[in-house]
């Protein structure tokens, strides 16, 4: 059953998006290879969010809390670009927590077989 994207979680969606495509440009000029490791993991982290993956989720929360570690050692403009990019990322993600780890389904009227409560005079 394909389930549908929560419209703020395609806030996340484009600015990793965006991310990706910018740290791309940089890196085919400046030519790091950390920063092309953080293209891929960028575009698996999209892909996963895109498909309501839970490591996805997971992994957001785990990349932004180091993200957030590492732009705190560069100075503060880096920094706080890290922050609101990060930001933009994690709150949205965190709303969309249910797209995720949906709830359990409803109950039906009828109780599984083996379930039964059987009441004794």
């Amino acid at each position: 059953m394909k389930r549908e994207i929560p419209p703020v979680l395609w806030i996340s969606i484009v600015v990793l998006g965006v991310v990706s495509v910018l740290q791309l440009f940089i890196a085919l000029r400046r030519g790091p290879a950390s920063l092309f490791v953080g293209v891929a993991l960028n575009l698996v982290l999209l892909a996963g969010l895109l498909h309501g993956c839970r490591w996805a989720y997971v992994l957001t929360l785990v990349l932004s809390a180091f993200g957030v570690a590492v732009g705190l050692g560069k100075g503060d403009n880096v920094a706080m670009g890290v922050l609101v990019g990060n930001a933009l990322v994690v709150i949205p993600v965190v709303f969309a927590t249910r797209f995720f780890f949906p709830a359990p389904a409803e109950h039906s009227a009828e109780p599984k077989p083996g379930t039964e409560r059987v009441v004794h005079p």
